[in-house]
Order: structure tokens, then sequence, then C-alpha cells
């Protein structure tokens, strides 16, 4: 219990955790779908809920490019997280967002179709470990949070994530990431200590 969904607002795309993000979505995004692998017991997903069985694979989503100067790159980017009671990242909302309204926006998708989510489990082109998405019809909504070397581990992975997604609330707090995130008036400084 106490999954949550954290957010993390970052001053702007230029910030390295951010172009990190973005590699690994993109890797998952093309990823091509590993034939075959389903959960085997589809009903540990469930809690509350009964057993919705999970369609995969769908075919994979284009990636988008990653350029260098885009639209609003000095602008702040908001991401966010699905977070286990024990603080463990069990899955990664897929995308970026400019606003913390717009990645609630998406977080809470992710909650409201958690019963239904098509999961795909893929394999990366070049190491061959696997990974898995998890959208609602062909958009991708959570994705893994890591690369795993075994199916197993990655059925895990996914199972634990939609489990926790069925219970998870959104966080009031975001964390804010970046030097100077918050502006400063002159007036906010804080005054020198004087001597005794």
């Amino acid at each position: 219990m106490n999954e949550r969904i954290a957010l993390t607002s970052f001053k702007d795309q230029a910030a390295p955790a951010v172009a990190r993000w973005k590699e690994r979505e993109t890797e998952v995004l093309a990823s091509v779908p590993h034939p075959g692998f389903t959960l085997r017991n589809p009903q540990l997903l469930y809690r509350h809920r009964p057993a919705v069985p999970l369609v995969q694979p769908h075919a994979p989503v284009a990636p988008r490019p990653l350029t260098r100067r885009v639209p609003g790159y000095r602008e702040p980017v908001t991401i966010w997280r699905l977070i286990s009671g024990n603080h463990r990242e069990l899955g990664r909302g897929a995308g970026t967002f400019a606003s913390e309204a717009l990645a609630v926006s998406h977080a809470q998708s992710a909650l409201d179709h958690a019963s239904t989510l098509k999961v795909s489990f893929i394999r990366h082109p070049d190491t061959g470990t696997y990974g898995w998405h998890a959208g609602s019809g062909s958009r991708p909504l959570i994705m893994a949070p890591a690369w795993y070397g075994t199916a197993r581990d990655c059925e895990k992975s996914a199972a634990s994530a939609l489990r926790a997604l069925m219970d998870a609330t959104i966080s009031a707090a975001v964390a804010k990431h970046g030097p100077r995130y918050a502006t400063e008036s002159p007036g906010d400084a804080v005054p020198a200590l004087q001597p005794c």
C-alpha cells in the first residue's frame, strides 16, 4: 500500500536527467514487441477489481525524434513516476510535460484506465534485454523503469506496476530541480550574521 504518483519538475529541458528520461523513452517506444510473451497469471494484478484480460502485443509507437533545439527548450518540464510504499520506482509516465497540470492529467488518465491497460512486452534491439509499456489504445501511458535481463523479471515488474497503479494516489507536492528554479528578488537575500 501507500503507492503514489510522484511529480518532478525541472527548470528546463537542458537538465541531464530530462535528457536521460527522453533517451529511455525513445529506446522503449522504438523497441520491437516480443511475440508470445504475456503475463502468465493476469489475475494476480487485481486487488479490488475483477480481472480483465490484458491484450498484447499492440503495434509499437513510432518514437519522436530528439532534437537539440525545440520550442520551449528553456521552459520547465515535469515528469511523473509510480513509486511503491518502500520508495521503489515501479513505472514511469510516458512523456514529458510542459506543466505540472498536464503531468497530473496524464497520470490521472493512467489511474483511470489502470484495470484496462494493454501491456506490450518488448526487447531492446541492441542488448536483448526485456522491457514493457502499457497504454490505452495506441497511446502508452506508463513504461518500465529499467531494462531487465530475463523475461521473468520483466513480467514481475509489469505485474507489480499495474497492481500498484490500482491503488496509487497522486502526490500533492512536486519535487523541483535545477539551479535557481524559483526566482529570488534582492530583498530575499539572507542577512549576514553579526559577530558576537
